[in-house]
Parts: C-alpha cells; sequence; structure tokens
C-alpha cells in the first residue's frame, strides 16, 4: 500500500533525494488494478486483450503500477516499454512529469523487491505449499535464482533495457 510514497528531489542531479513522510495527494493518485501486467490478461478470439483480477484494485501511486507491470516475473514485459507505459499512465494523473520522474527514481527499488518475491520460494511456507502442487522444488529454486539475478543485474539500467531477458534455449 503506497498511499505514503515517496515525494522525489526535482532532477536526478539532487541524488533523488526521497522524503518517505511526505504523502501522495489523492489528485496524484490513479484508480490502480494493483496486479497488472499480462499474467492477469486474456486474448479474445477477435484480438482483443482483457484484464482480470482485480482483487487489490484502489487508489495507488501511478509509479507502483508501472514499475510492478515492468518488473513483474511471470509474463515479462520489455523494459524497453518502460517509458511508453509511463508516459501514458502518467497522463492519467496530475502532476505528470512529476510522476514520471519518480516512476524512474522508484524502478531500482521495485526491482529488488521483485527479486524478494522471486527468492519467496527458497522459504519454508512456500516449500509446503509447491510440495502440494507437486512442483519439483530443486528446479523451481534454480529457476527463481536466475530470476532474481537478472533483477539484481538490471539495478543501475534505468534507460530501458530488457529486465528478463529470454530464455536462452536448450540444447
Amino acid at each position: 500500500d503506497l498511499q505514503r510514497t515517496s515525494i522525489f528531489a526535482e532532477s536526478r542531479g539532487s541524488a533523488g533525494r526521497v522524503i518517505p513522510e511526505a504523502e501522495l495527494g489523492m489528485e496524484e493518485r490513479i484508480l490502480s488494478p494493483s496486479d497488472f501486467g499480462f499474467h492477469n490478461a486474456l486474448r479474445l478470439r477477435d484480438g482483443c486483450i482483457v484484464f482480470h483480477d482485480f482483487e487489490y484494485a484502489g487508489w495507488d501511486d501511478p509509479a507502483k503500477l508501472v514499475c510492478d507491470f515492468v518488473c513483474q516475473i511471470a509474463v515479462p514485459v520489455p523494459g524497453s516499454f518502460f517509458d511508453r507505459v509511463a508516459g501514458a499512465v502518467a497522463a492519467c494523473a496530475r502532476g505528470s512529469e512529476k510522476a514520471k520522474k519518480r516512476m524512474r527514481l522508484l524502478l531500482p527499488l521495485y526491482r529488488v523487491k521483485w527479486c524478494c518475491i522471486a527468492l519467496n520460494h527458497f522459504l519454508p511456507v512456500d516449500g509446503a505449499r509447491k510440495r502440494f502442487a507437486a512442483v519439483d522444488a530443486v528446479k523451481r529454486k534454480r529457476e527463481q535464482l536466475a530470476k532474481a539475478r537478472r533483477l539484481m543485474d538490471s539495478l543501475d539500467d534505468i534507460d530501458g533495457a530488457d529486465i528478463l531477458p529470454a530464455r536462452p534455449k536448450r540444447r
């Protein structure tokens, strides 16, 4: 829940100083589906794409929507789409330039968040759930660790490189 979110310095030249106690104004928030990504999308017969899974929807920071969309690991979105997605979502909020700057500033933090999500498979509670689902635990942990490594490797790249590149072909 990012109702109390960060306000950023006006330029990256000021090292992106974050003021965590500042609250994002309602006029700067958007109505967000929250868990937004192609992992929650269906393509209809006519080619239209519809999204589902709105259990966490509400008023939120546009930066959260964009950063989660670009960083989520179920169906990777090429990082090269970041600016296009950020611009489209920011246009829905007042202070769109400020929103785009906040999106860019917070992107590395969201990458760390998604590294942690990928590593949930190493937690005992997740392991019990996966055993119940008959998932090969060692294989799944290797896959999740590889995803987390790719996200960590992308921390310094804010200019649109792919966050989760395509998997190498098996020989």
